[in-house]
């Protein structure tokens, strides 16, 4: 049997949504096709012995390399398992593959699903090639495991829930393929009888999809009650997130915690602005009531997903303020919203900080590939397991922070001296245009950050991390700097780096 050779989808260079869309469509239309045979096969080959390699999959910004690694790296039964076991641990990139794969997953299950709901299935359902068989599925996701077990719920999730929204209409096209049927039996003479019987079959076909659309609509429920329970913490935040995947250009979902880190880092950028703001006015604050905002018109598809998220940005602003209101402006700890034109160039800068930091990503994970002598920023490590955005607590602060990324070596995890651990700091700056007193300003500003944050004595707070629950005292702090931005400072910086005994890189 021959694989599917698979739909050509955007570059990388694309909207995380069409990728993923397209990164589904390849997964279904694969399934569909199963056991048809092709001409050409799209599938790139992977020995079955191969040490998992990210690099193998993933392009130098962590994401995968296309939709045919996709559906490669689901099909290697050893590699798909090591992903899925890496991202329970939480770590990078596993984490973030995990993700995208069940992206593709549910969104190939909904496709099916669009699939099976075509006119043509009201009828004859079978020679149509609707019948719901996950066979191909399960061939295309092959061995054993919770992995393959993960992947095959997900995409009948995807499934079961479009199928749930495509009932209705099944139905309304079931009805008329029925009357359909009654004229045509009458318009070319044929006995009523004969019509109704061949109706009562295609009435029967639909009864029996009804059935299975109930079964999975069920299925939808439960599934939905899981995720509802899954994110009991981010359930009243739903509608004020201020950073999503889709506007990251992702082309999976943020976990929570990532979410988190990446809205605290916004934040933190957005307290440091110098834009112009714009107070709420004091009748706002006592009525409780805010004036809507009117947006600007021939917003590029870019920015109005920003303005999404700037709406929700004000939103979460005024109720921020106006619980501070009853005790005078002295009292406020927060300031007025950014107005959008000020906040867009945030954004903007949000998102480049985010690009470079993926970036950074994408070189730590070419050294995890390395030999342990050939590390060049983890040099002291000899079985690095890095995770990125973990949540982290020092005593007393109440606080959780999330450091770029943190490194515990594998090797040390049982040594009486307690394990190695590494966190990593990433910084945009541009220091061109600015003095020497100024440069010093802002290095000791990233110092600082780093070694109160992320450096001393941490507890480490994601769940099946191998330092989940454990306080451990990082043995190196590293800062990170875009070299672009450094310009002639870079002397300069290591030297203050030195001091306080931060390892820096320019990268």
């Amino acid at each position: 049997m021959r694989r599917p050779s698979l739909p050509l989808c955007p570059p990388l260079s694309s909207s995380g949504l069409a990728r993923s869309l397209c990164l589904a469509l390849a997964l279904s239309s694969a399934a569909l096709a199963a056991g048809c045979g092709t001409t050409q096969s799209a599938l790139p080959f992977v020995p079955a012995d191969a040490p998992l390699r990210y690099s193998l999959y993933l392009n130098p910004q962590g994401q995968l390399r296309g939709e045919e690694w996709a559906v490669a790296l689901m099909g290697h039964s050893t590699h798909r398992e090591q992903v899925f076991l890496q991202a329970e641990q939480g770590l990078f990139p596993a984490s973030e593959t995990w993700l995208s794969l069940e992206a593709v997953c549910r969104g190939a299950g909904a496709l099916l699903a669009q699939e099976h709901a075509r006119p043509g299935c009201t009828l004859l359902p079978s020679e149509a090639g609707c019948e719901f068989n996950w066979n191909p599925v399960r061939a295309l996701i092959p061995g054993e495991g919770p992995g393959r077990q993960r992947l095959l719920d997900t995409y009948r999730e995807g499934y079961d829930a479009r199928w749930a929204q495509l009932l209705p209409g099944f139905h309304a096209k079931a009805e008329s393929a029925r009357a359909t049927l009654l004229m045509a039996g009458a318009t070319l003479g044929r006995t009523p009888a004969a019509a109704e019987s061949k109706a009562a079959t295609a009435e029967s076909r639909a009864a029996a999809a009804e059935g299975r659309a109930a079964t999975a609509e069920g299925r939808a429920l439960s599934a939905e009650a899981r995720a509802l329970a899954a994110e009991g913490e981010a359930a009243g935040a739903r509608a004020s997130r201020l950073v999503s995947a889709e506007s990251l250009g992702l082309r999976r979902a943020l976990s929570a915690e990532e979410a988190t880190a990446l809205e605290t880092r916004l934040l933190e950028l957005e307290a440091e602005s110098i834009g112009k703001r714009v107070a709420f006015s004091a009748q706002e604050l006592r009525s409780g009531r805010l004036a809507p905002t009117p947006k600007p018109s021939q917003l590029a598809a870019e920015d109005s997903l920003r303005w999404n998220e700037f709406e929700a940005y004000r939103l979460r602003r005024f109720h921020e303020l106006r619980s501070q209101w009853p005790g005078g402006k002295s009292s406020l700890s927060v300031k007025p919203p950014l107005r959008w034109e000020d906040y867009r160039q945030l954004r903007n800068h949000f998102q480049s900080c985010h690009d470079f930091e993926t970036r950074v990503g994408g070189i730590l994970l070419q050294e995890l590939e390395l030999p342990a002598g050939s590390h060049r920023l983890l040099a002291g490590a000899q079985q690095p397991l890095l995770a990125r955005h973990v949540g982290t607590k020092k005593s007393p602060q109440a606080e959780v922070r999330y450091p770029d990324f943190l490194a515990v070596d594998e090797a040390s995890l049982h040594k009486a001296s307690g394990p190695r651990v590494e966190s990593v700091s990433v910084k945009k700056r541009d220091f061109s245009r600015l003095s020497k007193q100024e440069v010093e300003q802002k290095v000791h500003t990233d110092i600082l950050e780093a070694t109160t944050q992320y450096g001393g004595r941490l507890e480490v707070r994601r769940p099946g991390h191998p330092l989940y629950g454990r306080t451990v005292q990082v043995s190196k702090v590293h800062l990170i700097y875009q070299a672009e931005g450094v310009s002639g400072w870079r002397s300069l910086i290591q030297d203050i780096c030195k001091q306080f005994g931060v390892e820096v890189h320019f990268e």
